[in-house]
């Protein structure tokens, strides 16, 4: 997203007009509040219900409603497409080569698979030869230079903006081989299509954020076990291995699953029912894996010297994260998300028509529209790939290059490492705190106090974790381009944006602060907003371009994303949740605003009271901070 496409949008009412008089912007901000610490613990308390829930993995037979769970359900459907992709594969190669070498192919295949069966994940190195890989690292390198957020934690670019580099013949193998795919297909027992792909950079960091705790991806029971992962990483700028900030996994946790939560309502989960970020979280998992793999606790962490690495995983259910320190190299990845098109039916690049229905290929099956179930096309389809498969497979094994989970299992002086991370990492308001950014008590000018919201007090906010709700219908997936939008804008996207907002500011006061009840009457009023588009307005909406997706769908998302940022307030975990939730909202009033073209009266006043409330906030709470640094 890049800002003078925001600027060819109508200009926003202000920072100008209000009833027709031009408003007076203040000279100044002072960051402080008249008000006493029992008054802002008070005041705190009353906005932040403090909610603690704790992941609980448990085996598939102790889940309190198996028939939630995907991967408890349709197993002869899926048992049955697996039979019918291993006789493909199989007469494809008896064939070509004959029945001996057929027979070894098959075995080797079931090996590769079995190992994803077994352990969560298969790692192999050199999925392509270096040569083309070479010309994927400058793509790549290209691509987050001009597009990158550069953003705290990482520099993020949205793949689906850039269909061109998924398609690229020279090096999409890395990610999308016929091998893979296969592999992918047949652990979920069905056609797959892909639903998320993501470039990003990460560099030597240690930090206790949602991006890096250790986490099963996030997903509603509904797909559990369904979700795959292929994460491809490989040292910044070099053709060769990663060495550093390396994806980390706990073999065999991925035969648990996430009991859910109970509601008036009916069961339901959260995003905290996927992060284990606390000792006991973490000793449960242990405990998890010892009783589905026996032996001692293993974490293994995938790094290598020479190879680019290619993780096969299951992402719905396997235990990992991307093992952020301060040591070692900056690393640059890919990761592309796929699952079952039986339950998640749809398109990932908008308008993407197959030349010849009855013939896909291998990216028209993973792009286009598939509707319904078409198990039976998506394995005729990878027969046609069988040759590039066998070559693989004889390569991955005559070349050793499946990396298995215990040849990087970590040592006891390496597992006190790694749990000293995952415990004991500094969160985003640590961060902040050390940096000491924010000068409470201070009288900005008021153009530096825009330059402090922008450039510091967003740019951290935007990155701490949130723990949002999973429907158990998966419905809640379509927030995910709102959320990733808002979360991984660029610096100078964000500054642009907010300049548009100036005339809404004011010194914080008391009354700016939104009560629970307030917030949530602002949700409704723009989720009326939003209701109100007629379909063929919302086909109309003011959608940047190369978004990868429809203004229809973006409506969509943006309304998902606000009413489960309001779900997410009203049982929030603790302050600094609380100030993203409050930033969050702000944001996806403005995404609304401009999806309608930038120029509705009524947003552009409740965006004005989510400001107004997102900035009191952060003072109140820099407030509590202060005091309690004086307390000790």
């Amino acid at each position: 997203m890049e800002p003078e496409r925001f600027m060819k949008l109508p200009e926003a009412a202000g920072p100008a007009l209000l009833g027709g008089a031009e408003r007076t912007l203040p000279s100044a901000i002072t960051l402080d509040l008249q008000l006493s610490p029992d008054q802002v613990d008070a005041l705190l308390a009353e906005r932040v219900p403090g909610t603690d829930i704790q992941p609980n993995l448990v085996l598939p037979n102790e889940v309190r409603h198996p028939e939630l769970y995907e991967r408890l359900n349709r197993q002869q459907e899926k048992d049955e497409y697996r039979n019918t992709l291993q006789t493909g594969l199989a007469n494809a190669w008896e064939a070509e080569y004959g029945a001996e070498r057929a027979e070894q192919l098959v075995g080797r295949f079931n090996h590769l698979a079995k190992t994803i069966e077994k352990d969560g994940a298969l790692v192999i190195g050199d999925m392509i030869d270096r040569g083309a890989f070479a010309g994927l690292v400058q793509e790549y390198d290209g691509l987050i230079r001009d597009h990158g957020s550069g953003s705290l934690l990482h520099s993020y670019v949205n793949l689906r903006s850039h269909p061109d580099f998924l398609t690229n013949k020279g090096f999409n193998r890395a990610f999308f081989h016929p091998l893979a795919i296969a592999l992918i297909s047949r652990q979920v027992g069905g056609a797959v299509r892909v639903v998320d792909a993501r470039a990003k950079d990460a560099g030597p960091v240690s930090a206790h954020a949602q991006d890096n705790m250790l986490h099963v991806d996030e997903n509603g029971a509904m797909r559990s076990g369904s979700e795959m992962k292929v994460n491809l990483s490989w040292e910044k700028g070099q053709p060769n291995g990663p060495k550093g900030q390396n994806f980390t996994f706990l073999p065999g946790t991925h035969k648990g699953l996430r009991q859910s939560q109970e509601g008036p309502d009916g069961p339901y989960f959260t995003e905290a029912d996927s992060v284990f970020r606390t000792p006991q979280s973490i000793r449960q998992v242990f405990a998890l894996q010892r009783q589905v793999r026996g032996g001692e606790d293993t974490v293994s962490e995938m790094t290598d010297p020479e190879r680019p690495l290619s993780a096969i995983f299951v992402a719905s259910d396997l235990v990992h994260h991307r093992y952020r320190t301060e040591e070692g190299e900056p690393r640059s990845g890919l990761i592309m998300a796929f699952h079952p098109t039986a339950i998640v039916p749809g398109e990932y690049i908008d308008s993407y028509s197959p030349a010849d229905r009855e013939n896909l290929t291998l990216e028209e099956s993973l792009f286009g529209i598939n509707n319904g179930s078409p198990d039976a096309e998506f394995s005729t389809m990878l027969t046609r790939y069988a040759s590039e498969i066998a070559e693989k497979v004889d390569e991955v094994f005559e070349a050793g290059q499946v990396i298995y989970a215990d040849e990087r299992a970590l040592s006891l002086d390496g597992m006190k490492a790694w749990y000293r991370s995952v415990t004991e990492a500094p969160t985003v308001e640590e961060i902040k705190r050390d940096n000491a950014y924010f000068p409470l008590g201070s009288e900005l000018g008021f153009k530096d106090f825009i330059a402090l919201l922008g450039t510091q007090m967003m740019h951290y906010d935007k990155h701490a974790s949130i723990y949002m709700i999973l429907y158990p219908d998966g419905h809640e997936a379509v927030r995910k381009w709102a959320r990733n939008a808002n979360r991984e804008m660029r610096s100078e996207v964000l500054q642009a944006r907010l300049q548009e907002w100036e005339d809404e500011i004011r010194q914080p006061a008391v009354e700016d602060l939104l009560s629970q009840e307030q917030f949530l009457e602002v949700t409704s009023r723009l989720l009326q907003n939003a209701a109100s588009v007629t379909p063929e307005m919302r086909r109309e909406g003011h959608l940047d371009a190369g978004e990868g997706l429809s203004p229809t769908e973006a409506y969509q998302s943006v309304e998902q994303f606000i009413t489960d940022l309001a779900e997410n307030y009203a049982r929030a975990d603790g302050r600094q949740t609380y100030l993203t939730l409050s930033l969050f909202q702000f944001w996806a009033c403005d995404m609304l605003n401009r999806l309608k073209g930038n120029e509705d009266p009524e947003l552009r006043e409740l965006g004005g009271k989510l400001l107004r409330n997102y900035i009191t906030a952060a003072v109140l709470v820099e407030k509590q901070i202060a005091h309690e640094g004086i307390e000790q």
